[in-house]
């Protein structure tokens, strides 16, 4: 970056998740941290990791960006650059929660970061109720990934990190009834309703208990997430953030 100014380039530096997101700092903030977990042989690594680029990052000059909410606890001094999907790949003509037994899906790319093995025992325990059916997804082309949230009534994110990323963006735009956790500090810093439906492991069955009664109401979440990411993620506010260093 010295080097790159010295010869007359502008340089920022944008974070954009494990790279800055430090283990002991996230486990002291959000209660649901996977972090927690010291015999883990992979926090020791993620810890070296991000003290090492977050000391870059925060020690540099030019402007910074984080590509999700959570991170300016990381990069307190960075702007939030949302990540951008290409909409219209995403959205979906079909309506959810029609069937009886809607549709439950969960893609984690990464199960001990998504808390899939706290979730998954209750969705699977509601799917031999008859309450809902389940399919966790796994070994699937990014490319075929919008027709399967298709069929799908409800897609489940993570439980753990207590934000959103691009997968979430994904059922939103797909007009999914999206479920995960995001903690208030990551919610207040969106600076407007985020239709994520909240909940943890500890209260997912009773979410899903809701979304199966009051169907209108998530319709109505989910009506609120295409809206939302086309407010937020269809390129036009991430442009706006970048003018302020581009321009």
């Amino acid at each position: 970056a010295a080097r790159l100014r010295a010869a007359g380039v502008a340089v920022a530096m944008l974070a954009h998740g494990s790279d800055v997101r430090l283990p002991s700092r996230h486990a002291e903030l959000y209660p649901h941290s996977p972090f927690t977990d010291t015999e883990w042989d992979l926090v020791a690594k993620l810890e070296a990791q991000a003290e090492r680029l977050g000391a870059i990052i925060n020690q540099d000059t030019g402007l910074a960006f984080v590509s999700t909410p959570d991170l300016l606890d990381d990069v307190p001094r960075a702007t939030w650059l949302p990540v951008v999907l290409d909409l219209a790949r995403w959205a979906c003509p079909t309506v959810p929660l029609e069937r009886e037994r809607p549709l439950v899906v969960h893609a984690p790319s990464n199960t001990r970061i998504k808390g899939t093995e706290l979730i998954e025992p209750i969705v699977e325990r509601l799917a031999e109720k008859g309450l809902i059916d389940y399919r966790r997804i796994t070994g699937v082309a990014n490319a075929d990934m919008p027709a399967l949230f298709a069929q799908a009534d409800v897609v489940l994110d993570q439980f753990v990190l207590g934000s959103y990323g691009v997968a979430a963006c994904e059922g939103l735009a797909a007009g999914r009834v999206v479920i995960g956790h995001v903690a208030d500090r990551v919610r207040d810093r969106v600076g407007e309703d985020l239709p994520i439906v909240e909940a943890t492991a500890d209260t997912l069955e009773e979410v899903l208990d809701r979304v199966c009664s009051e169907r209108d109401w998530a319709r109505a979440r989910a009506t609120s997430g295409v809206e939302y990411v086309r407010r937020v993620h269809d390129g036009r506010r991430s442009a706006q953030v970048l003018s302020a260093f581009l321009e």
